[in-house]
């Protein structure tokens, strides 16, 4: 994965170079997760009210920090794909699934 991990926060960064510790099935875990639907929800609703009136500075809080842990979510289920690929698994339907390119068609 070509992410400059020097610009990511220093857990993002922990969190991403572990995964290749994994055996398999933790990786197609990882690869596999996403956010509680109560946070991807609220992260919904708070984006929309942003776009319409704004949003108070407890409100941008909760924003950024549900937005940190959406990123690092999909940081994460991309480099499980990209190990599980350098494995030899076939990892293409997930990634038509998400509507990524696979790295090698980059």
């Amino acid at each position: 994965m070509n992410v400059q991990l020097d610009k990511l926060p220093q857990e993002t960064t922990e969190v991403l170079s572990q995964l290749r510790f994994l055996d398999d099935e933790e990786l197609w875990q990882a690869a596999r997760t996403r956010m509680f639907p109560e946070q991807a929800e609220q992260l919904e609703r708070l984006n929309l009210k942003q776009q319409r009136e704004g949003l108070t500075p407890d409100e941008q809080q909760e924003r950024d920090q549900l937005l940190h842990c959406y990123e690092q979510t999909m940081l994460v289920r991309a480099q499980a794909a990209v190990l599980l690929q350098e494995r030899g698994h076939d990892v293409s339907e997930m990634w038509i699934k998400a509507g990524w390119r696979p790295p090698d068609e980059r």
